[in-house]
């Protein structure tokens, strides 16, 4: 069984995580600096204080972060344009970006909408505006 990792998981390759400013993604953004890429962190809210150090010391070739929210097509359309400019091809893209809040479609119409919006609506975004081609 090999050891090496996937050829999109290699040094210097390019990553974008959405929802990665904790949790998950966070976790994912860390294996990924000790593999020597470069990250694009994406989140709606701003990156805990000293996480861009932390990825950089961890090995990551550059940390680039972004705070967007998925639920904007043309926020993401941008992203995904300027990520292209800088970096080339996407090797590896992680719709990871979420919420919750319930289901309660009937009482809570308007959450239900940005539950929609952020959990389905966020990850087709970002891969129909072709994210992760050069």
């Amino acid at each position: 069984m090999s050891t090496s990792p996937h050829p999109a998981l290699c040094p210097g390759r390019t990553a974008a995580i959405t929802g990665g400013a904790s949790g998950i993604g966070l976790a994912v953004a860390d294996r990924l600096a000790g593999l020597g890429m470069r990250l694009c962190i994406v989140d709606m809210d701003d990156l805990p204080d000293n996480v861009v150090d932390r990825l950089r010391r961890a090995g990551a070739a550059e940390v680039l972060t972004a705070k967007v929210d998925v639920e904007g097509a043309s926020a993401m359309g941008s992203l995904a344009g300027n990520l292209r400019r800088r970096f080339g091809e996407i090797a590896f893209l992680m719709n990871n970006a979420a919420c919750g809040g319930g289901g309660r479609s009937f009482e809570d119409p308007e959450g239900w909408r940005r539950i929609l919006n952020v959990n389905l609506g966020g990850a087709c975004s970002t891969v129909r505006r072709r994210s992760c081609r050069a």
